[in-house]
């Protein structure tokens, strides 16, 4: 019995001496490493625009309740309807309500039409009802909430088409029924209109700013420095009776003020991208119309965009980056940079074994370099390799312990 617990207690000094050291291993490891990932450097510069476009502003003298037909930044024809007002904020509901209505029972019906006549593939709705889920997530991310309605309604759509699909439900016959029933009580209550429609084809917005037409577009070439603080003390008072505005040109133009030295980095005539800190899309492509410049004065880029949508069709006077270049590539610190055999690279933790590789410096700022990958080359650094920044007498083939 005695020794048995001898031999019990030997053996629990054994595993806490085992956990010892593996604690020890991993709190004072005689390497660090860093992985390589691809990174992005760029060199911008930060400055505010002033937009400028070819608008005209909606003027409409009728009151009640409005519902707009257009979303900001969406296309309109011509005479197309904008705006709906309504007597009352009860019509004005119950007819939002009727065409909400409508569409689901069009969706319904559609989903009952398809599970009569085709073979669902389970695995295409499924991935659809995750497409839809996944904008709704990227919407709210982005707080783009004027867009979160719609995306629902999409998800509800796509959610109908799976249950059918898996055989939670055969149709919708019941739920059609019941919102005609609602449609119909709806229809009861008097929803008379009026109707604003468009005096130009364009792009339509639903706010005014007193920026509109401050200045003709073929005059924005020649806006130097001076014109450019005129302007934005020109700002017009908006009509009382103003409803939105209509863009009327795809095409439309920033100005941005910058410093002398600035200046010298732009070249006209080039194109080259921006980034605006709402934007959807990371960057934006613009050409660079002119640089106006004086010695001793402030320098002023006029850039031209063709690209449209509700967060452009919106912005006035945002903060810009505009990039002057960007470099791409394996991200290292310069603590892991070594020389070997006269060759520049670092040294790489495969499993147990250092390995050194080659690595070939695209671009350097003060602690990292951004780096050449080379998938092709053995020998040189690879995307997620683990790069060596701490460590002491490394060689090529070591094996840690």
């Amino acid at each position: 019995m005695k020794a048995g617990k001898i031999i019990a207690a030997l053996l629990s000094l054994m595993v806490i001496a085992f956990i010892g050291v593996q604690a020890y291993r991993s709190m004072y490891s005689p390497i660090r490493t860093e992985t390589a990932i691809m990174y992005t450097s760029y060199d911008s510069i930060t400055t505010t625009g002033l937009v400028l476009r070819e608008e005209k502003i909606i003027t409409s003298d009728l009151q009640g309740v409005k519902t707009f037909k257009i979303e900001d930044g969406g296309r309109v024809q011509k005479d197309g309807v904008i705006i709906e007002v309504f007597t009352n904020e009860e019509a004005a509901k119950s007819k939002a309500k009727i065409t909400e209505i409508d569409r689901e029972i069009e969706a319904l019906t559609e989903v009952s039409r398809l599970s009569d006549n085709y073979v669902l593939h389970i695995d295409l709705l499924s991935g659809q009802v995750d497409e839809k889920i996944y904008g709704l997530r990227k919407i709210i991310s982005n707080k783009d909430f004027i867009k979160l309605d719609e995306a629902k309604k999409e998800y509800c759509e796509a959610i109908n088409k799976y249950r059918i699909g898996i055989g939670k439900e055969t149709n919708y016959n019941e739920r059609i029924n019941a919102l005609k029933e609602e449609k119909k009580e709806l229809e009861k209550i008097k929803n008379t209109s009026n109707t604003v429609k468009s005096p130009a084809a364009g792009y339509f917005v639903s706010q005014a700013d007193g920026f509109e037409a401050i200045i003709e577009t073929d005059q924005i070439p020649k806006i130097g420095i001076d014109k450019y603080n005129e302007l934005l003390k020109n700002k017009k008072e908006i009509p009382k009776n103003a409803t939105g505005k209509i863009i009327t040109n795809y095409d439309w133009y920033m100005v941005c003020t910058l410093s002398e030295n600035d200046g010298k980095k732009i070249t006209s005539g080039v194109n080259m991208n921006i980034s605006l800190p709402f934007s959807l899309t990371e960057e934006l492509e613009v050409s660079v119309v002119c640089l106006n410049s004086k010695p001793g004065k402030e320098s002023v880029v006029v850039l031209k965009c063709s690209s449209m949508y509700e967060e452009l069709s919106l912005i006035r006077e945002p903060y810009v980056k505009l990039i002057i270049n960007k470099h791409s590539g394996l991200r290292v610190s310069k603590k892991a940079v070594r020389f070997e055999n006269g060759e520049r690279g670092v040294f790489v933790l495969m499993g147990q074994e250092v390995k050194f590789k080659k690595i070939e410096a695209l671009y350097t700022e003060s602690n990292y370099m951004i780096c050449k990958s080379d998938h092709l080359e053995e020998n040189s650094l690879k995307l997620y390799d683990e790069v060596i920044t701490e460590g002491k007498d490394l060689y090529d083939g070591k094996i840690i312990t």
